[in-house]
């Protein structure tokens, strides 16, 4: 009688278990859609060009695809493959900002579905639902899938990579070839990609060393001389592309401001969870669940190879940042290990819910899993309004050229000149004046004014960089000019100024 009793209870619990394993997976299924969708959605709004995006699209729409390749304004720096398929999109969908995004929004929604993937093979169940509904809501990753910026790209590409790690001990030796020979390629896509064929090397010399079988080393040997090969081709392009070399040390400095080398990982790790969960507080403790599941993931002999990764990873990204042999491993590129640290985090929250007493932990587990749930949907809340009040410099550009018979000069600022490019049809109506620094000041206006032939009317053309500094210089400016006209549109802005003391220069 206790014996039947008992297997009723397992048959119970069994299927029990198996009806959350399939709400789980269906609500994971669900996440992805509804995050494809979102993406879409802000995509679809097609808000005109904002600076950073403005500055790198004059390199796709105003020059050849060679000399874009070779030297861009501004020391913009994109991996080439990037370049191309922006160009190509541009000539297949001719819409502006829709083709120019196109390749960032199908790399978004590509990252997600990977991420959703690496997660429910990790860490099976509800925590795989939550740590991807973080992904698809997080407002970092939703922005970087809907502007023309390759970072979306560079978290595809990492996904691709670790996925291809953990599946490493059961791809046929003349798989790991194939792969070996052309996951390389993937540099010219992303240039992070290094870092990630580092750490798949070392997952593949950690195979070869534990296989019994013959030519194991032949898929590392072929990894490392392929990643060196096309390493070293892409960086020589790279290299063109700066116009100042003195950049690559501005860049570094910007990314580790401290220039201390003891406190360099650190601030590298920070700016890591700061992209997981969209500046989180407490990062230290975020952290201290990363690393729970990182030494889980060690523990796991099938997870281990996921666990290999993202040590050789980030220890090789840190290492270029650290002694300068690679620039991209500062600032906002650390975006690229982002996958690799919400793995971390899928994996801690996981055995934390499995540590005994389980009565204790697990609620502990899903107390977090909300938290990171609610602080995603709060960056929504709180900077989402960004993904719709964007910059119109279109509409405000359009509206400029219709507005009066005989316009007056235009005075453009330098964070609005790129997209001014892009919307305004330059033609003998008006005489431009684009002002040369990036922090808008009076003493800039009044050059720019003097270059313009000191006329008594002129256009100031601001984005919305400009309204967050212009507030100091707009009361001293009105003690020689009156705004004679305004055209607002989003965050951008062109004011009709007319000078009434000629002491203004």
């Amino acid at each position: 009688m206790i014996v039947r009793q008992k297997a009723i209870v397992e048959r119970f619990h069994g299927a029990t278990g198996e009806s959350t394993h399939r709400r789980a997976k269906q609500a994971l299924t669900f996440v992805v859609i509804g995050g494809a969708v979102f993406r879409l959605a802000v995509f679809l709004h097609a808000k005109s060009l904002f600076g950073d995006e403005a500055l790198l699209a004059v390199n796709v729409v105003f020059r050849p695809l060679g000399d874009a390749l070779l030297n861009l304004e501004e020391n913009q720096v994109v991996p080439p493959l990037f370049l191309i398929l922006s160009r190509l999109s541009l000539f297949v969908f001719k819409n502006l900002e829709l083709s120019l995004r196109l390749v960032p929004l199908l790399s978004g929604i590509a990252a997600l579905w990977l991420f959703s993937r690496l997660a429910w093979r990790l860490v099976p169940g509800w925590f795989a639902a939550g740590t991807t509904t973080v992904v698809a809501l997080h407002f970092v990753h939703v922005k970087y899938s809907t502007v023309f910026k390759h970072y979306s790209t560079d978290c595809a590409v990492t996904l691709i990579l670790l996925l291809v790690a953990l599946n490493w001990a059961r791809i046929s030796e003349f798989r790991r070839g194939v792969l070996a020979a052309g996951l390389p390629l993937l540099i010219a896509l992303s240039l992070t990609a290094v870092f990630g064929l580092c750490g798949l090397l070392v997952v593949s010399l950690h195979s070869a060393i534990t296989d019994k079988r013959k030519n194991s080393f032949a898929a590392p040997a072929i990894l490392g001389l392929s990643t060196v090969a096309v390493g070293g081709v892409l960086w020589l392009i790279v290299l063109r592309q700066y116009k100042v070399v003195g950049f690559f040390y501005e860049f570094w400095r910007d990314g580790f401001p401290l220039g201390n080398l003891a406190w360099w990982p650190v601030s590298a790790l920070v700016q890591v969870f700061d992209y997981l969960v969209g500046y989180p507080p407490l990062h230290a403790f975020w952290a201290l669940v990363c690393l729970v599941g990182l030494i889980a993931l060690f523990l796991t002999r099938r997870d281990r190879s996921v666990a290999v990764f993202s040590v050789a990873a980030i220890v090789t990204g840190l290492g270029a940042a650290i002694f300068r042999v690679y620039p991209f491993s500062a600032e906002r590129v650390t975006l690229w290990l982002a996958p690799v640290a919400l793995v971390c985090l899928t994996k801690g929250l996981g055995s934390i819910w499995r540590f005994r007493p389980s009565a204790l932990f697990k609620p502990v587990s899903a107390v977090l899993v909300l938290s990171l749930l609610a602080w995603a949907i709060a960056t929504i809340h709180i900077q989402g309004g960004e993904l719709w009040l964007a910059e119109e410099m279109r509409a405000v550009a359009q509206r400029l050229s219709e507005v009066e018979p005989e316009p007056a000069p235009i005075l453009v600022s330098k964070c609005a000149s790129y997209a001014f490019r892009l919307y305004f049809k330059e033609n003998d109506r008006a005489k431009i004046v684009r002002l040369g620094e990036w922090t808008l000041t009076l003493d800039q206006i009044g050059r720019g004014w003097a270059l313009a032939g000191r006329p008594q009317r002129f256009w100031l053309v601001l984005t919305g960089a400009d309204f967050r500094r212009i507030g100091p210089v707009w009361p001293i400016l009105s003690r020689f000019c009156v705004v004679r006209q305004r055209i607002e549109e989003g965050l951008c802005g062109a004011y009709l100024l007319q000078v009434e003391d000629r002491r203004f220069m």
